[in-house]
């Protein structure tokens, strides 16, 4: 049976207007809603979805919040907002029949009615478990409330409306205001970019960003702040934002500005560039089902010889407490970063008995792991788990290196990548991507100077360069294993979007946020994929091959399975065809496929690409496969790419070249060059 939606206007009365009992509206009498002292202890779902998208699109807005409300805690309460046209809606659901309350979008907030004007909090978020199928029948609804909102304004079909801004800020306020203790996770489906009221942009996407930078070139900033003051207020009252976005990469979205949502609240932002493939219901599914924290506070102490210089992550820096962050939400695939430095005047004494030592101290509200069910002839979720306040608390004392030696003994690739990416991005958008490009390829160049001269690695020049000579320079850190993939991983960075120019502004903020609040060995992943080869589907022959063409011919193989994170591919070359295609669902390959599926925050995009032969065609594009191929010379040459168009090994090459130059210039001027921060490069 389908239910058709009631509407009320709230902004044709010309005073706000008292919240109607339920019974005025609702075909029965709705149970006692909650006390205000029970609101925060629970977990609200609030949903808001931009009515714009058509009908694909909001069939997977849907098939994603059914998801959602599939798993949920019984006692979660659930809000729906929508919004489109010149109106925001809010949905009444406590009866079979939704109704709506309308919120005519002005200029500013000062001339919209504020939401608790219109509706009782206690009346927006209701209990799952009490009005569950009525909040389903509203979710159902929400086509019929597209349609009459096109019967309304006609000229909505040609002229679409999304009053995105408002909307969001009236919802922060609102829930602030009344259930600040609230475990509140706002979900928002978004179809395209704000184009009404506070908080709109316009925006024509350029093609490529500009190498060189200038203020009036540089498209990396955001084009409003209004989001990031929504953002903050949003922190400050511990509600925790999820964005996805569900528009084609044609169309500007404006993710330098809508960002913010998510990052300084804990949530997620995902832009699903193609609704046939979007896999919006598994991540959400992901993100409800596994262990999280909520409300987290985070105090880092230190022993008084340095101090906290920055973070980086999604985390909220408290503007009135020293050392004091909020962490809205997060879980074991979200990582933050901090950077240290002295105190004034102060060093490190190794004669000293005392250790450097780092406490942090990190309370939250912890969300099980959903699990299933026994008793249940289904074997559904146990949905009765309730959240648990914890408090952890972790101290480390670390030694003082007796000389440099060992601090390269002890340092981890996959950690300098992630902090030094953050560094990267910041000097992309406040200097240019060319800037970007240069500092990291000095901090590289630095690195290893420094490492040879620590390792009495001593360069003159000359044209002979042989292992064991005094022109030798070690890039491969063949004294520090765990040091040995780092030129690698910048040289990685080098080609992802992040540092070139042939990527629109989206593309490049899209990539800073999935970079931004990963964990190091996920970032190491996404950056450098990892390339493994099969004989067979059962037959694994060798893992970590070079990402290389000339790797798949050495290695005389068949199958080939390449992980890069976001993005899994099975490919078969031209000499596999009698192997089964594709390959059988228990083959050691499908199962490794499912195992890395399960090691990621969200669903990571299936490929099955077979090459095409003399006799037979092939299935999928073989460039999906060979892009990834990045340590070969790019197609392109040096108008591509970041790093003037040359191969990983030329790459190697120039860098041993300029660190041997380092090295010269540094003993002939009888000085000592530092490593840490990127230097800048003197033209």
């Amino acid at each position: 049976m389908t239910n058709h939606a009631m509407e009320y206007d709230a902004s044709s009365s010309p005073s706000p207007m008292s919240p109607p009992s339920s019974t005025s509206y609702a075909p029965h009498a709705a149970p006692e809603d909650p006390s205000s002292s029970s609101l925060a202890e629970r977990t609200a779902y609030v949903i808001v979805v931009d009515l714009t998208g058509g009908d694909k699109y909001l069939d997977l807005v849907k098939s994603g919040v059914l998801a959602a409300l599939e798993v949920l805690p019984r006692d979660t309460l659930v809000g729906l907002m929508v919004f489109g046209g010149e109106y925001i809606k809010m949905v009444d659901m406590r009866g079979p029949i939704p109704h709506m309350r309308n919120i005519r979008v002005g200029s500013s907030i000062e001339e919209s009615v504020a939401l608790g004007d219109v509706m009782s909090l206690h009346h927006f978020l209701i209990d799952l478990d009490t009005y569950e199928t009525c909040i389903y029948a509203a979710i159902e609804s929400i086509q019929h409330i597209v349609s009459r909102v096109l019967l309304s304004h006609p000229t909505l079909a040609t002229s679409v409306g999304r009053p995105l801004g408002l909307a969001v800020q009236l919802l922060v306020e609102y829930l602030a205001e009344g259930a600040h203790e609230l475990n509140a996770r706002i979900s928002l489906f978004l179809a395209g970019s704000p184009n009404l009221g506070p908080g709109a942009y316009s925006h024509t996407p350029s093609a490529n960003l500009s190498a060189d930078f200038t203020p009036t070139t540089n498209k990396l900033t955001p084009k409003t702040d209004f989001y990031q003051g929504v953002a903050m207020h949003a922190a400050e009252a511990w509600l925790s934002i999820d964005v996805y976005i569900l528009c084609p990469p044609a169309e500007y979205v404006g993710i330098g500005s809508l960002k913010c949502l998510s990052a300084l609240t804990g949530g997620t932002f995902l832009w699903y560039k193609d609704i046939d493939t979007a896999t919006l219901p598994q991540d959400i599914y992901r993100q409800v089902t596994r262990p999280h924290a909520f409300h987290g506070v985070m105090r880092i102490r230190t022993s008084p010889e340095f101090a906290v210089s920055r973070v980086h992550g999604n985390i909220y820096v408290n503007p009135s407490y020293e050392n004091l962050y909020h962490v809205q939400a997060c879980d074991a695939f979200k990582s933050f970063a901090m950077e240290f430095q002295f105190a004034k005047n102060a060093s490190f004494d190794a004669t000293k008995n005392h250790l450097p030592t780092v406490q942090m101290a990190f309370a939250y509200t912890y969300f099980p792991r959903l699990v299933e069910d026994k008793s249940t002839p289904d074997h559904a979720p146990d949905r009765s788990l309730r959240p648990q306040r914890r408090l952890r608390v972790v101290t480390i004392q670390v030694p003082v290196a007796a000389n440099v030696k060992e601090i390269y003994d002890t340092s981890e690739a996959d950690v300098l990548l992630s902090l030094i990416t953050p560094k990267i991005m910041n000097a992309c958008k406040d200097e240019g991507i060319k800037e970007g490009r240069h500092l990291l390829q000095d901090w590289l160049t630095l690195v290893v100077s420094r490492y040879n001269e620590v390792c009495h690695v001593t360069p003159q020049v000359g044209t002979q360069a042989m292992p064991g000579s005094k022109n030798f320079v070690d890039t491969a850190f063949s004294q520090v294993p765990s040091l040995r993939v780092l030129p690698k991983l910048v040289y990685a960075l080098l080609r992802s979007p992040l540092l070139q120019v042939a990527v629109s502004d989206d593309e490049w903020h899209e990539h800073q946020v999935m970079y931004a609040g990963i964990t190091p060995r996920h970032l190491h992943r996404a950056l450098h994929p990892m390339l493994s080869s099969y004989g067979a589907p059962n037959n694994l022959a060798t893992s970590f091959l070079p990402l290389t063409r000339t790797s798949l011919h050495v290695s005389n193989q068949r199958v080939y399975l390449l992980d890069a994170f976001d993005r899994i591919i099975i490919f078969y070359d031209i000499n596999a065809s009698d192997v089964p295609f594709p390959p059988p669902r228990d083959s050691l390959i499908r199962t490794t496929v499912q195992q890395l599926k399960q090691d990621r925050h969200i669903t990571p995009e299936v490929l099955m690409i077979k090459a095409a032969t003399a006799s037979t065609p092939g299935v999928g594009d073989d460039k999906a496969f060979l892009n990834y191929l990045i340590e070969d010379v790019p197609e392109g040459g040096a108008a591509s790419v970041g790093e003037d168009g040359v191969g990983y090994a030329r790459f190697m090459d120039r860098v041993a070249k300029e660190a041997r130059n380092m090295m010269v210039a540094s003993e002939d001027h009888g000085r000592t060059t530092t490593g840490g921060e990127p230097s800048r490069r003197q033209d």
